[in-house]
């Protein structure tokens, strides 16, 4: 499985990236919001990590880029959102989030996190959404 790890502070970047190649994952490493959705536009991916800090909404339009791509299959690409205040979860959703963290968190909860988005059908990611934003 190819990955797409997006945050700004490139520690973090490669702290995210190194916990899913120990999991056998393919991550690439990617620190803005132009160059994630050229990636996502010309090389697709299986899943997209969002994890931009310190607020401003900027996971939530990297989000909602990516969601308007040209290319179905671009646009449609499963996304995680990792965000530090879980008031930023309906806008998440809202905005076609597969999944949604916030943190801190652990390592084992971010892959199980991952591993959930990726195994759950295509038939049902809009009503797994709808659920959580109804929730949220």
């Amino acid at each position: 499985m190819n990955l797409l790890v997006v945050d700004h502070d490139s520690d973090a970047c490669e702290l995210f990236a190194r916990v899913f190649e120990g999991e056998g994952y393919a991550a690439v490493r990617c620190y803005d919001h132009d160059d994630a959705v050229g990636r996502v536009a010309v090389d697709p991916v299986d899943l997209v990590l969002i994890a931009f800090s310190g607020g401003g909404g900027a996971h939530l339009r990297l989000l909602e880029s990516i969601r308007s791509l040209a290319d179905p299959a671009a646009a449609a690409v499963r996304a995680v959102v990792v965000a530090d205040d879980a008031r930023d979860q309906a806008g998440a959703w809202q905005a076609g989030a597969d999944g949604f963290l916030t943190r801190p968190l652990h390592s084992s909860r971010l892959l199980a996190t991952v591993a959930e988005v990726l195994a759950r059908p295509e038939a049902e990611r809009a009503d797994h959404r709808r659920t959580h934003l109804d929730d949220a």
